[in-house]
């Protein structure tokens, strides 16, 4: 703590000092013609005349003058004179004005003589040491007050006190305040100019005989740089990428994000005050100190400091679309045979670029979802185009027409059901010519297929009804019952499941 300054501010008083002092002010009304000695024999003899002013009066020393106002009731216009004594030093009074000397207590006599008696009138004035208040703030340099302070800037140190007239006073500061000096007073208040020169504790001592008063404000410096860490980049320059959100974990082993966190430092003596904008919020956005990229573009992150100093940064954020580098498009079989399907695969890299395959085929082929299906013979293009990076790959597919393989198909019907209902089997024709309504015709097949000899049987039975016949059907293992109803015709087909190609063609006929 240094000690900066030693002042003392006065009031010039007029101030008269006496050794015993008696003030007395004549105040001649009119004038008196009457002997003093007879005036003072008459005392008790009658008067109207009648004295008003305050019965006490309380100031203290280092007041101005109280004026002492004293009003002379005289009805009857009566002759008389005023005198006005004061017991002791510590006051004096002269032109309606009391004057403070001392702390104590005086009486201050007003004597009012008449032609008939002397009217006095005792007032009681205290004389207080007054107790001294004193506040003190920091201005800057439009006079405004402030809670804080900034090396290098001129501030004003404003001493508010209800008693520094005739004060002799200090005024100690610390190490970092500088060039402290008297700038103005005003009634109540001192102003004195200085500058800051570190950023250390500051404080400021007011000393006035046994009277202290401290005062400590914060003191920063101006941000002069910000230390600014990206999760995900380095430097001035941010890049970000859009990608496929759903491959994030493989971009991220590529140093490929499409966002990043950050955080904002200053200097241990510089406040924490700045703001962050972003310069084209269509291509990034800030949430809760995280860039996310929006769309493919350019923009700047500002950080702006607001201590006063106006300090910027800018950081330059690149979105880029992460494209397909190579489209392959793969089927497991190239050649295939009418009805059969094969998976498409698509292969790119990378595999977490943005894309929007397309797969085309020409006629020939049919695509469903992620399956192939040859329906003609020929050879067939199939291609796949990404609309983002314009790749295109394609497959050349040959569909061979299938061979139908030798087969022995073989139905048999039992024979009793052929006499009960007067019935014949030939050339793939069951002909029923007993006439009634329901019949029940059971049959069962045999099915041989020569290079393949283990091949399932089990048969899928389409059939058409003509003439408003009716009829339904039951499978059990290698057999088959027909429920008929009506008269007309029935074509039945029987094809093996395992195999469409290997089918049994035969017709019912009701009379």
């Amino acid at each position: 703590m240094k000690k900066s300054f030693k002042i003392t501010i006065i009031t010039i008083l007029a101030v008269a000092l006496v050794a015993v002092i008696t003030c007395t002010a004549f105040l001649i009304q009119k004038t008196n013609k009457a002997n003093a000695d007879k005036d003072n024999q008459q005392e008790n003899s009658h008067t109207s005349i009648s004295i008003n002013c305050a019965n006490e009066v309380v100031m203290y020393l280092t007041d101005e003058p109280v004026v002492f106002n004293i009003k002379i009731v005289n009805p009857k216009d009566e002759e008389y004179k005023i005198q006005i004594d004061v017991n002791n030093s510590n006051i004096f009074f002269k032109d309606n004005k009391i004057y403070a000397n001392n702390v104590g207590e005086s009486i201050l006599t007003i004597n009012v003589l008449t032609k008939f008696k002397t009217l006095k009138k005792y007032v009681k004035v205290t004389v207080k040491k007054k107790e001294m208040s004193v506040n003190m703030q920091i201005l800057n340099d439009t006079f405004d007050c402030v809670d804080k302070i900034f090396v290098s800037n001129k501030y004003y140190l404003q001493i508010n006190s209800n008693d520094l007239k005739a004060k002799e006073f200090d005024i100690f500061t610390t190490e970092n305040i500088a060039d402290l000096s008297y700038f103005k007073t005003d009634s109540n208040s001192v102003l004195f100019t200085f500058f800051v020169s570190s950023c250390d504790t500051t404080k400021f001592i007011f000393s006035c005989e046994d009277y202290k008063e401290e005062f400590e404000i914060d003191c920063y410096e101006y941000i002069k740089k910000f230390d600014v860490k990206f999760e995900n980049s380095q430097g001035n320059n941010i890049d970000l990428f859009l990608f496929n959100n759903e491959k994030s974990e493989q971009a991220n082993l590529d140093n490929i994000y499409n966002s990043t966190s950050f955080k904002i430092g200053v200097n241990e003596n510089n406040l924490p005050l700045f703001s962050i904008t972003i310069s084209n919020q269509n291509v990034a956005k800030i949430e809760n100190n995280t860039i996310f990229a929006l769309q493919e573009g350019e923009c700047t992150m500002k950080i702006m400091a607001l201590d006063g100093s106006n300090y910027c940064e800018e950081y330059v954020i690149s979105v880029n679309k992460i494209l397909v580098e190579s489209l392959t498009l793969k089927v497991k079989n190239t050649t295939l045979k009418i009805g059969e399907s094969e998976k498409i695969k698509i292969d790119i890299s990378p595999v977490y670029a943005l894309c929007d395959c397309k797969i085309y085929a020409d006629e020939g082929l049919q695509i469903k979802d992620d399956m192939l299906c040859a329906t003609k013979e020929g050879e067939f293009m199939l291609w796949v185009e990404d609309s983002i990076s314009n790749k295109i790959s394609s497959v050349k597919i040959s569909v061979l027409k299938e061979s139908v393989p030798e087969y022995y198909f073989e139905i048999e019907i039992n024979q009793s059901f052929l006499e009960q209902y007067e019935a014949n089997f030939n050339n793939g024709i069951l002909t029923i010519n007993k006439n009634e309504n329901f019949v029940t015709v059971p049959l069962s097949y045999n099915c041989i297929v020569y290079d393949n000899p283990d091949i399932d049987i089990t048969c899928e039975i389409n059939v058409v009804c003509y003439n408003g016949i009716e009829v339904n059907y039951e499978c059990i293992s290698n057999a088959v019952i027909f429920n008929i109803k009506g008269s007309g015709k029935i074509d039945v087909k029987m094809s093996l499941v395992a195999n469409s190609q290997i089918y049994y063609n035969f017709t019912i006929i009701k009379k």
